[in-house]
């Protein structure tokens, strides 16, 4: 097995998979606790509702094509009781965009 240390390593990490994953694990609800006691609104969120998020890698506009491709009809936006969908911001924010580059 030493003449192949490849499989040594994964025969390691098979070993050591469970305690590092419970280390992880633990490392995980200590920063929770810590940002919990930081911010107490954090409290009442849902268990299922991570307290933070990456940013997207892609651009917005790019999220915001797919996001009109996939839902279309769905309401991207309410305010005051009346929605604008997917699609329709996709278009106008396309509009505007058209606009700015034509005014330089």
């Amino acid at each position: 097995m030493v003449e192949r240390p490849d499989a040594v390593n994964r025969a390691i990490e098979r070993f050591l998979g469970p305690a590092r994953l419970a280390e992880e694990r633990n490392a995980r609800r200590a920063r929770a606790r810590e940002l919990e006691r930081s911010r107490p609104w954090l409290k009442f969120y849902d268990s299922r509702t991570p307290y933070e998020t990456r940013p997207p890698i892609a651009p917005v506009t790019r999220t915001l094509e797919v996001a009109a491709r996939r839902f279309g009809r769905v309401d991207a936006l309410r305010f005051y009781g009346r929605g604008m969908s997917y699609r329709a911001l996709d278009r106008l924010s396309n509009r505007f965009a058209g606009g700015l580059a034509s005014l330089g």
